[in-house]
């Protein structure tokens, strides 16, 4: 009866996987791929796109072969109780992980550009109120709040359209001088930023929709989310010279910062007042796939394992304090991520086309 009353639809699905994957990245995202792609950034991102793309399609034929049960409740009936539960404990570890890495990159940004005195356990508990308040509402609630909110992407992009003043368009050639090496580097910084479309594990089994508007639905949100990094990306490119973006943390940041109204002089602080939300969002997401891990492991209503999350989260958020050690840290996360996204989903959906097919063999006899 409470699953029933959780179900969302396919359009707020849509705003739902916008809403968390773009966050923390969108400020570093430019200059990352930069480093390995630079002036090819924006294809390298096009090649993000399509990789994403691709791991979207491995998880929908997966979760279609289960619609009513979400990740942690179709694991074991594809590889047994113990193996099941053990993926299902990786998996709540895994988002754990991203919570603790998206309060410590956001604290580190904060830290940097407007609160430097304030202790970081006094930032870190900021995100962990957010925890406390938005993962534990239902999610049904939680979709209408990322569908409400989405409005401030609008904003985000028109503050950014701000700095489409002093650019020079030869920064982006000549095309393919970074070679198809570097550009599949770039790509994988891409695919880091552009994490979020893996919630379809989860949410597959509550959303109220043919499995066709599922799919196309977290298909537009990826090309939406896609496109908006392009923006940015190729805004930035051609605003900053090779030489500075390789210098330059948070490329986004500084091209607003250049701008100045005679209403409102830092566009920059305007601009992270309206991101915090963002980081809101995939924070809230994260946590929340969290708490329904826990929650299937416990029998207990995800409300319940909300605090529990926000405390381990909160522990883990104080540990990398040096700039290395966070550098380390996200490292760590982009690396092991394409085990849940690609790995894991990929064994799950071949095991379980191969048990229907061996199960159809034995009806046939």
């Amino acid at each position: 009866m409470e699953r029933n009353k959780d179900y969302i639809t396919h359009i707020q699905l849509f705003f739902f996987v916008v809403q968390t994957q773009v966050g923390i990245g969108i400020l570093s995202l430019p200059r990352d791929l930069h480093q390995y792609a630079k002036a090819d950034s924006w294809i390298s991102l096009l090649v993000a796109g399509l990789a994403s793309q691709l791991f979207i399609f491995i998880m929908y034929f997966l979760c279609k072969q289960f619609p009513y049960l979400n990740l942690y409740e179709f694991t074991s009936k594809i590889v047994g109780k113990w193996i099941g539960n053990f993926f299902n404990i990786l998996f709540v570890g895994y988002y754990l992980l991203i919570s603790s890495l998206i309060i410590i990159l956001y604290t580190s940004i904060l830290k940097n550009w407007i609160y430097p005195t304030t202790p970081v356990w006094v930032m870190n508990l900021l995100g962990i109120f957010t925890i406390l308040y938005f993962a534990s509402q239902s999610f049904k609630i939680i979709a209408r709040f990322y569908t409400f909110v989405s409005i401030f992407l609008i904003i985000l992009l028109g503050l950014v359209i701000f700095s489409f003043t002093n650019i020079d368009f030869r920064y982006l050639f000549p095309v393919g001088q970074a070679g198809l090496k570097n550009i599949l580097l770039g790509a994988n910084q891409g695919i880091i930023a552009m994490l979020g479309f893996d919630v379809l594990l989860v949410t597959y089994s509550l959303v109220k929709s043919e499995s066709k508007k599922i799919i196309k639905s977290i298909s537009l949100a990826n090309a939406f989310v896609t496109f908006y990094y392009l923006f940015i990306v190729m805004l930035a490119i051609m605003t900053f010279s090779p030489k500075a973006m390789t210098l330059i943390p948070q490329p986004v940041l500084y091209m607003l910062k250049a701008i100045k109204f005679s209403v409102i002089e830092r566009i920059d602080i305007v601009f992270l007042s309206v991101w915090v939300v963002s980081v809101a969002t995939s924070l809230t997401t994260y946590s929340y796939l969290a708490a329904k891990g826990l929650s299937h492991f416990f029998k207990k209503p995800h409300q319940r394992m909300v605090p529990f999350v926000a405390v381990i989260v909160f522990v883990i958020s104080l540990i990398p304090q040096k700039p290395s050690a966070i550098e380390a840290f996200g490292e760590f996360i982009g690396k092991v991520s394409y085990l849940f996204i690609g790995g894991i989903p990929f064994l799950l959906l071949i095991i379980s086309l191969f048990l229907r097919k061996k199960l159809g063999e034995l009806q046939n006899e």
